[in-house]
């Protein structure tokens, strides 16, 4: 039995979760599902807060039928391992500066065009952990985001959970979708990585990866204010639930 909570703030939805089985002989043990492979049945809730008090988060349990099959001359432990891969989705935001100018100086300004700025992160094991401002010209702004994997599994990309078998892949292993953007693109945002639009796929370097971009404040108001700058970052995120199993002796 693989019991699963969802203790995170996005939603995962019915068949988003894959579990394989490791270590065991799938034919040795009668197991029903073809390589080990099954499915989350159930709608997995994102974490709700009400006030100040938690709703209980959304659980639900992926269950294997096992009936050994050989008789064994004497009773043997071995290690089992369940890998489980879900479809994920971090949300995070940070407060920009804005203003027409960015290189002019004001005494009056409530915010820096010139800093490393705070940012807030949904819960999730990838996260945007650090976004740095800068400006290049009188009416350009640079934006530098580091996204770090902070879990103890791998990153793969979305369209991974549709092979439905949660093993190794090298083919989408460190691979994420990526999307920033202002409300209603005011200003619009350009990543040379991104082919110069606001999203696409990024590639994991050692649990990291990283992304400039820029924003044209031509049409701004000459005074400085803020607004958000969301970020959403999509992927599968793959890790293993390790366990032994005892083969008792019939004899």
């Amino acid at each position: 039995v693989l019991s699963l909570a969802n203790k995170g703030e996005n939603t995962v939805q019915t068949s988003e979760v894959v579990t394989t089985l490791s270590g065991i002989d799938i034919n040795a043990f009668q197991i029903y599902e073809k390589n080990g492979v099954s499915k989350n049945l159930d709608q997995l809730d994102k974490r709700i807060i009400e006030g100040n008090k938690e709703i209980p988060v959304s659980q639900t349990q992926i269950i294997y039928e096992a009936n050994y099959k050989y008789d064994e001359p004497a009773s043997k432990t071995q290690d089992l391992g369940v890998n489980y891969c879900y479809k994920y989705r971090t949300l995070a935001t940070a407060d920009a500066c804005l203003k027409k100018d960015v290189t002019k100086p004001s005494t009056e300004a409530k915010c820096s065009v010139n800093e490393q700025k705070i940012v807030g992160n949904s819960g999730a094991p990838v996260a945007v952990t650090l976004l740095t401002q800068r400006p290049v010209l009188a009416n350009t702004l640079t934006f530098s985001l580091e996204i770090t994997n902070l879990g103890t599994g791998e990153v793969y990309s979305p369209e991974f959970i549709l092979k439905n078998l949660c093993i190794e892949d090298r083919e989408s292993k460190d691979q994420l979708d990526i999307k920033i953007a202002f409300p209603d693109n005011n200003p619009k945002i350009k990543c040379p990585k991104l082919n110069d639009g606001n999203e696409g796929t990024l590639k994991m370097v050692q649990n990291k990866a990283f992304v400039t971009c820029t924003a044209e404040t031509s049409d701004l108001q000459d005074s400085a204010f803020t607004k958000s700058l969301s970020t959403s970052i999509d992927y599968v995120y793959k890790d293993d639930a390790p366990a032994q199993i005892t083969i008792k002796s019939a004899t």
